[in-house]
Parts: C-alpha cells; sequence; structure tokens
C-alpha cells in the first residue's frame, strides 16, 4: 500500500526536532509548497550532485542548523537524493536517522530499499559508500504523476529487471501496461501491483545477504555494463535505466546465443523494452572500447576476473566470474585499441614540422604518372600516406624509398588489371584516385575502412553516369568498382561538399585526348587544397587554366614530367602546437613556410580573433581547424561562434558532433548547431574520459586541451593519430608533455 506525502504525516511520525528535507530543483518546484514550514537543503538535478563537494555542503548546513542524533534527514527525490542523504545520514556524527520518500519510480523499485548509499568520485559511480537502512520508506504513487515520459520508462527497466531475472509472471503484467499512458489513473492498478512485487523480490535478496557479499549482487543484472556506460558519458547522454537496458540486453543476447534462452524467449524480453522505448545497443558503438576501460574499474571485479551476472533461464541467474578479457573481447571491443592518459601541465620546446600530408597524396599522384623518376620527400609513414603509396602501387608505378623518407617514384611501363585499392580512412586517397579508373584494365577497386564509406561519392557517380563510366557500389558507399574511360568535356561538380572531386578531376583530365572543362555549380570552399593542387602540376609541367572563379580549363593530352620535389611542413598538424601556444605553451615548430599556400596557415590569423571578447569564425576555408580552435574557444573567456562547417560533420567523424561531446564531459560550456558550435569561454576545464571518435584530429586536439585541465585526461582511441601523425605522442613528450599510453588490454 501507498500513502500520501504531507507535511503534517511527516511531522506526526517525527514529532519535534531540527528535520532537514534533502530534495532536488526539481522535486522542489513541483512539490516544496507541500512542506512549508520545514527546512529544505536543494541541490542541483542528476549524477552531478552525487559527489564530494555536494556531500560537504550538506554536511556544513546540518551543522549551522544544529542538528543532533534525534533529528532526522528527510530524502525527498530519486535515486541522487536518496544515496546522497543516506550516506550524508549514516555518517554525520556517526550515523542519524533518515527517512526515504522516493519521487521516481527508479528509486521506488530499486535505489530506496536495500540501504546502500553512496556518492560519486570523478567518473566512478557510488566509490565512497556505506550500508545504511532507512528508519522508513514512504511510497506515494501520486508523485509519478509529474514523472517525464523518460524518466518513469528508466524505472520500468528495473522492473522488467525483476520480472526476467527474478519472476517471469510480471511480464505479462507489464505487457498489460498502456503506454505512453496521458493518465497516471489508467495504469494506478498495474504500477502499484508492479512496485510492490519489486519491492518485495528485493528486500527477500537483500535479507539473505545485506552485505553484498553474495546473492545479492544478482541484482545487478545488467548493472555491470550500464553502470560503465553511464560513467563512459559523463551520466549525461543515457538515464540510469537506459544504461542498464543495454546491459541487459547484451547478457540476454549471451543467453540467447548460448541456447539458454529460446528465440521466443528472447523476443518477449526485447519486445519489453522496446515497449518503453529503452534502449538495446550504444548509440554510438564504436565507444564500447572507451566504456569497457571503465568495466575494468567495476568493483565486483576481482584481479583478472569480473563477476558478471548471466540469464541462465527466465526467472534464475547466475553469479559467473569471466577472464575480464574474454568479457570485452565478447563486447566487441578491440583489446588493441589504445589509451593515452595525458596530465595537465604546458607544453615547451621545439620540434620539427611534419612534411604536408596534403602536399605528399598530391606529389606522390603527379611523380607516379611521371615517367622520369622523381625524388618526393620526405613523407612520414602514416596511414593515409600508404593508403595513396600503395593505391599508386597497384595503378602501375614504382616506388621506392630512397634514404631518410624520399621515394623515388616513377609510372612502370606495362598494363594493369583489375586494380584493387585499400584506402584506409583516407578520403584524400579515394577522392583522389576514382578519376584514374582508365587506368585500368577491367576497372579499378575501391575499399576502406572506419566511416570512409559514408562520406559522400554522390560528385563522381553524377560525372560517371554522365561519361557513361560504368561503377558499382555498396549502397552509395565502399566497395566501389569503377571502370571505362573518361571523356573530354564539360564536367559540372559542386565546389561545397569537398574539393578533393575538383582535385581528383584536375590531376586525372589533362591525361585525355582532349580539352575538358571543370565548371563549378556552387562557389569553391577550401580553395587554399584546390591552389596546392595546381602548384604540384605546375611543378610536374601540367597546365590548368582558371577561366573564371567557377570555370577551370584542361588542356588534353598532356604528360607528367617532374623534379624531384620537397615536401613542406604541414600547417595543419602544427595548428595543434600552435593553438597550445594560444593556451600559455610555448612550441617552436620547425620549417615551417610563411608563403606557403595551404589553407590551415590562416590559423595564426584566426587565433588574433580570440583578442575580441567575441568572435565568429567561418570554417568553410579551414574545416580541420575545427577540432583545435574548439579547444582554444573553450579555454579563453569570451563567446565564439562557429560558423560554415557543415562539411566538418563529413570528415573521419561528425567533428562538430564529437568535439561538442567531449568538451561537454571536460566541463566545457559549449552548443551545437547546425553548421558549427558556440562556446562561451572559461579559465580552464576539468579533464576526465574522453573517446577519439576514432578521429586523428579529435584526439590531438584532445591532447593539447589536456594542457588546461585541472585533472588528467584519458583519450580513449588514441591510436587514431596513426593516421596522419604517428610520431605525435613521441613529440608531445619531447615538449615535457607527460602522457602514458597503453593498450586497453594492458589497462585492463
Amino acid at each position: 500500500m501507498t500513502i500520501e506525502v504531507t507535511q503534517e504525516n511527516l511531522i506526526k511520525r517525527l514529532g519535534p526536532g531540527r528535520h532537514l528535507i534533502v530534495t532536488d530543483a526539481n522535486v522542489e518546484a513541483y512539490y516544496g509548497k507541500r512542506f512549508p514550514g520545514m527546512d529544505r537543503f536543494v541541490i542541483a538535478p542528476g549524477e552531478v550532485s552525487k559527489s564530494i563537494e555536494t556531500y560537504e555542503r550538506l554536511i556544513a548546513y546540518m551543522q549551522e542548523k544544529g542538528m543532533t542524533r534525534g533529528d532526522y534527514l528527510i530524502a525527498l527525490g530519486g535515486g541522487v537524493v536518496g544515496d546522497l542523504t543516506g550516506f550524508a545520514a549514516s555518517t554525520y556524527m556517526r550515523g542519524v536517522p533518515y527517512i526515504n520518500i522516493p519521487t521516481t519510480l527508479l528509486a521506488m523499485v530499486d535505489s530506496s530499499v536495500g540501504g546502500k548509499t553512496g556518492i560519486n568520485m570523478g567518473n566512478a559511480k557510488n566509490a565512497i559508500g556505506s550500508f545504511y537502512n532507512p528508519t522508513d520508506i514512504w511510497l506515494d504513487v501520486g508523485f509519478l504523476e509529474t514523472l517525464p515520459k523518460r524518466e518513469f520508462a528508466s524505472g520500468m527497466a528495473e522492473i522488467i529487471k525483476y520480472a526476467i531475472g527474478f519472476d517471469p509472471e510480471m511480464i505479462q503484467q507489464i505487457q498489460a501496461m498502456d503506454w505512453p499512458f496521458d493518465e497516471m489513473k489508467n495504469n494506478r492498478e498495474h504500477i502499484e501491483a508492479l512496485i510492490i512485487k519489486s519491492i518485495a523480490i528485493k528486500e527477500k535478496v537483500v535479507e539473505d545477504d545485506f552485505r553484498d557479499s553474495g546473492n545479492r549482487q544478482k541484482l545487478n543484472f545488467g548493472h555491470t555494463l550500464g553502470h560503465a556506460i553511464e560513467a563512459y558519458y559523463g551520466f549525461k547522454t543515457y538515464t540510469h535505466g537506459e544504461a542498464v537496458a543495454i546491459g541487459m540486453a547484451y547478457q540476454l543476447k549471451q543467453a540467447n546465443q548460448l541456447g539458454r534462452l529460446s528465440d521466443s524467449a528472447y523476443e518477449t524480453c526485447m519486445a519489453l523494452f522496446n515497449k518503453f522505448n529503452l534502449p538495446v545497443d550504444l548509440r554510438v558503438p564504436d565507444h564500447i572500447c572507451g566504456v569497457a576501460w571503465h568495466v575494468a574499474k567495476d568493483k565486483k571485479r576481482k584481479a583478472t576476473h569480473i563477476h558478471t551476472i548471466q540469464l541462465e533461464k527466465l526467472g534464475q541467474l547466475q553469479i559467473i566470474p569471466v577472464d575480464f578479457t574474454v568479457f570485452i573481447d565478447n563486447l566487441g571491443c578491440d583489446l588493441k585499441i589504445k589509451i593515452a592518459t595525458v596530465a595537465p601541465r604546458k607544453l615547451s620546446g621545439h620540434i620539427p614540422g611534419i612534411p604536408s600530408k596534403s602536399i605528399a597524396h598530391r606529389a606522390i599522384i603527379a611523380a607516379g604518372l611521371s615517367e622520369t623518376p622523381t625524388l618526393v620527400g620526405p613523407i612520414v609513414m602514416s596511414n593515409d600516406m600508404m593508403a595513396t603509396l600503395e593505391g599508386m602501387k597497384a595503378l602501375g608505378s614504382e616506388i621506392v624509398l630512397s634514404k631518410d623518407g624520399y621515394y623515388r617514384i616513377h609510372k612502370k611501363s606495362g598494363d594493369v588489371e583489375n586494380a584493387l585499392i585499400q584506402c584506409r580512412e583516407s578520403g584524400s586517397t579515394l577522392r583522389f584516385l576514382m578519376p584514374f579508373c582508365f587506368l585500368a584494365k577491367g576497372g579499378v577497386t575501391f575499399t576502406g575502412e572506419g566511416r570512409l564509406s559514408d562520406r559522400p561519392l554522390t560528385p563522381y557517380y553524377k560525372v560517371f553516369d554522365e561519361m557513361e563510366v560504368a561503377y558499382t557500389t555498396a549502397d552509395g558507399g565502399l566497395p566501389v568498382t569503377v571502370e571505362g574511360n573518361l571523356k573530354p568535356g564539360l564536367y559540372e561538380i559542386p565546389g561545397n561538399i569537398s574539393s578533393q572531386f575538383v582535385t581528383g578531376l584536375l590531376m586525372a583530365l589533362p591525361l585525355l585526348d582532349g580539352t575538358s572543362i571543370i565548371k563549378l555549380t556552387t562557389p569553391l570552399e577550401s580553395k587554399g587544397y584546390v591552389d596546392l593542387t595546381l602548384e604540384v602540376l605546375d611543378h610536374y609541367n601540367v597546365k590548368i587554366f582558371q577561366d573564371s572563379e567557377l570555370t577551370y580549363r584542361i588542356p588534353g593530352n598532356q604528360h607528367y614530367e617532374g623534379q624531384d620535389f620537397y615536401v613542406e611542413s604541414d600547417y595543419s598538424q602544427a595548428a595543434f602546437w600552435i593553438g597550445a601556444n594560444a593556451l600559455g605553451s610555448n612550441v617552436k615548430v620547425e620549417g615551417l613556410n610563411e608563403k606557403s599556400r595551404q589553407g590551415d596557415r590562416v590559423i595564426d590569423t584566426v587565433l588574433k580573433s580570440f583578442a575580441c571578447k567575441e568572435r565568429t569564425i567561418d570554417l568553410s576555408n579551414c574545416p580541420d581547424l575545427l577540432p583545435i580552435l574548439s579547444v582554444v574557444a573553450a579555454v579563453t573567456p569570451g563567446k565564439t561562434t562557429f560558423v560554415g562547417g557543415k562539411r566538418v560533420r563529413l570528415k573521419e567523424s561528425d567533428r562538430l558532433h564529437a568535439m561538442a561531446v567531449e568538451l561537454d564531459k571536460m566541463g566545457a560550456s559549449i552548443e551545437e548547431t547546425p553548421d558549427g558550435l558556440v562556446i562561451s569561454g572559461q579559465l580552464a576545464l576539468k579533464g576526465g574520459h574522453v573517446w577519439s571518435w576514432n578521429d586523428h584530429r579529435v584526439a590531438m586536439a584532445l591532447a593539447i586541451a589536456a594542457t588546461r585541465c585541472e585533472t588528467e585526461v584519458v583519450i580513449h582511441g588514441s591510436q587514431s593519430v596513426d593516421k596522419s601523425y604517428p610520431n605525435f605522442w613521441e613529440h608531445y613528450r619531447v615538449l615535457g608533455g607527460e602522457v602514458n599510453v597503453q593498450h586497453i588490454g594492458e589497462t585492463v
């Protein structure tokens, strides 16, 4: 049975004293008026309040009010309020009485029962806590009338746990509920019955194992993975119930695969999650390795094993120790994923500039089309460079390492048939080489990794259709096979999707037997990259004429004839160190060409704008600078508005979203817009666990952010720098940075 919670009922129960209600701002707004004569301590909603700082403020407030062991604390709210209040009650004067009044469905069936209290430390959930029972638990289902539907569904995840793991008869009651409902009265009977059953199950389990050393661990079904998901996402992306639902779905899938759960029973269970719109998979599957790191810190882990709660059959759970590496392997996590722990300190010193990846791509292709051997270098062998070098070999080029990062490259005689080019994650390799389909009899097949398949290729498909070049593709992505000959003529392509399409055609069309025209149907963005292309072509004696802002004329029957090519240092990579200087570091990057045509040379000019209190930065011609510029904006007082960044969403990751999510985890004030970001700068970030999104520029930007953090930054997926700057972490250490890089398998 439930009771209506009022001030009058509370005072009757408690008697006179300095009683204190602890609640959060949301509950206070709805129900504070019920308790006009009672003192209240109001906290911010959410897991952020389960902190040492909030606990200390609460204890100080209790001391200020002169509370004694004869006075009561009253937890009025959800699980956060209950856990915090219970922990304060258990430690203040070595224990004062408290009453738990849960206002959420989740708290009613879970955290209010069992005597567990606690606060978080960093991203470690309930790292500090105690076992301490409340004097009373008051249930008022009326509180659920104002509960947001998402929070109600979160509570249903715990009820589903009791149904699947302890009492399958509850499944039919859950199935019979109307959802989503508009009025509580239509479901009150179902809800009250499910709450009472859930509490009875938990009370029985807790009674047999109060200290959580045995069967009580079964109540953690789905929680091992669920808690890790909550922590990894900073307790913001998923509610507790949503995270636990994913954890349960993972265990249910395993039970089904092992034959412990029939297909029909599995489908029935999954339908329960679907009914309440509870997730069963991570929204960003690539983040599972970051989540796995938090699983490694789970308090149920013992040495190399972790105690997992697995379903033996509906209504029966087992505690099974599993080797941790097996556990995360079953999650689909690559044990070779690297984690970089970066200490918060500024950088200082000299490092050599990294040869420009953008220029090197173009020079390798031009040299590979020249019958005269040409030395090209220096080249740092990143994953992207390897993709282009191997791609040109597949198209008939001979490439031999000469010395000190220089390669001797030229076109071999003889035909090429059925070429296969593995582009890895290099958009430049893919888009630069696709127009060269005519160099191989039988066509060229392009494959790739990561998000490369998601990056648009439509402008080329339109060209191929118009030129009657055959191609086959998997739903518009990779693998794609292109076979046929381009013809001289008019090529109309947009200039605002990627300048890489323009570069690919500018390099291929001079080899045709007639003049071609490239006409841009929209203004060209990232024009600096096309200027680099023209510079490299001119070096190899290939002439292109720009007849207007939107028109390029390419004479045919030309031949690549080159001389040795020096690859200048890269402003795109140097931008991270230049950005670090804007944050107080003192780094000198040697070998940069101050007259370079590289578009990202604009980094110096853009950083000068941060002297203003408000600045707007247009990313249309410098999209690759967004990650480091967003870091600078996050720790520079004033407001920064980034615009023109739609193409930034089409890189190795959606960089607008990635930087918004990760900087938010670190405490930045940041808002994502359709084509940019709005950032209110502050003096420092707090640090913490972040994910690279398998994007080299995101990883490097987050490493620079560590120079202005209060605590260390742990970057999951730090190996992504290998794409373009494989010795980034080495240079970071040379500059005085403290960084420890480990495989996740070593970490755990």
